[in-house]
């Protein structure tokens, strides 16, 4: 049967047009700022997760565990799942790809040459940050009376600063930590099994918590004490309790950035997971 050259064409730019979309942004969705951006883990982009070590070029398929997860950014970051591997699915937040964190699994954040450790400030200064992290709990979080014990997204291995889940009483809440020379804590209320957008941020004297772009809880906190400390995703300070449950995309910046640039994050992450 002959086919004709119009035709050809037609399907070839098709074809060229779903390469083209692996990759598109969400409609509407735009993508993040960039200015002071210092770290964006994507975990739709499974091109920058691996499942060998040294060096990192093995893709995963659904299930497998991740010992490498390279900044959509910089050559220079990776995550080391080291001998605590978390899992990789395929089909999670919203249908897209997602790293779980089962047990006491969890990345370390180094260079690219997994021969040092980055500390809290690489992505924070004293004074100032701001995080957005896709995420789904699926689980109860720890119920632990020192805060950065809990159930965690990231931390530093010195106690000064850590994003945890804590449920109690049947209540699961996302707590944003940081010390100042005294415990500041600011808390969101999440259910389980539910999609969201967090914002934490650090500004003008303030720790700020915040989900899908609603309004923000707030608690006043001076510069943060000691940003020496190593930086972990996906478990508290010590790396005993992992999240329970998955992320999706985290995205960081070391500044308070402006109003529009949190906006525009928003508008991205949500319209995306």
């Amino acid at each position: 049967m002959r086919v004709s050259l119009s035709l050809c064409f037609a399907l070839l730019l098709a074809a060229q047009d779903v390469i083209i979309l692996k990759h598109r942004p969400p409609a509407g969705g735009g993508g993040p700022t960039s200015t002071n951006r210092v770290l964006w883990l994507n975990a739709s982009d499974a091109d920058k997760l691996y499942t060998t070590y040294s060096p990192c070029n093995t893709n995963p398929s659904d299930g497998q565990s991740v010992i490498c997860w390279d900044d959509e950014d910089a050559a220079d970051v990776r995550l080391n799942g080291g001998s605590h591997q978390p899992t990789y699915k395929t089909s999670g937040i919203n249908g897209l790809g997602s790293v779980t964190f089962p047990a006491t699994k969890f990345f370390s954040v180094q260079n690219d040459a997994f021969s040092a450790n980055l500390t809290f400030d690489y992505i924070a200064s004293a004074s100032a940050f701001t995080i957005f992290i896709a995420f789904r709990i699926t689980s109860d979080c720890t119920n632990n009376g020192t805060i950065y014990g809990n159930s965690g997204f990231m931390a530093d291995g010195g106690g000064y600063f850590a994003i945890v889940c804590k449920t109690s009483g049947g209540t699961t809440s996302v707590h944003a930590y940081n010390w100042d020379g005294s415990t500041t804590t600011v808390s969101v209320n999440v259910s389980q099994n539910t999609d969201y957008v967090l914002m934490v941020r650090h500004a003008s004297g303030n720790l700020y918590i915040s989900v899908n772009g609603g309004s923000e809880n707030s608690i006043a906190s001076g510069n943060t004490s000691s940003l020496n400390s190593d930086l972990s995703i996906g478990t508290n300070q010590s790396q005993t309790n992992s999240l329970p449950g998955w992320i999706g995309e985290i995205i960081c910046y070391d500044a308070a950035i402006s109003s529009s640039d949190i906006t525009t994050n928003i508008s991205y992450l949500t319209a995306k997971w």
